[in-house]
């Protein structure tokens, strides 16, 4: 899976300039939330899974996934933010 991620983002991003128009790729990054203690393990658990690929994934803390992404409101435990991914609409 860790390599089809790779290839899309790398073939995404080359397809969309080689035909010269916009058919949504967009490199934002990628935010996982944990609530609860447990889904702050869960998301760490992938981080350190996705590094050993070379994806690299960062822990927030509360302030900082607020800071990233204001729209998120209420009591959170902390995010992992992967800054190297993209969506394609």
């Amino acid at each position: 899976l860790m390599e089809l991620s790779e290839y899309s983002l790398r073939e995404d991003s080359q397809l969309e300039s080689e035909v010269g128009y916009s058919f949504g790729f967009s490199k934002k990054g990628l935010l996982m939330v944990g609530l609860s203690e447990e889904g702050i393990e869960s998301a760490m658990i992938e981080m350190n899974l996705s590094a050993e690929f070379g994806i690299p994934g960062k822990f927030l803390n509360e302030a900082e996934v607020k800071a990233l992404e204001p729209a998120m409101t209420g009591r959170l435990r902390g995010g992992v933010y992967f800054p190297e991914e993209a969506h394609c609409e």
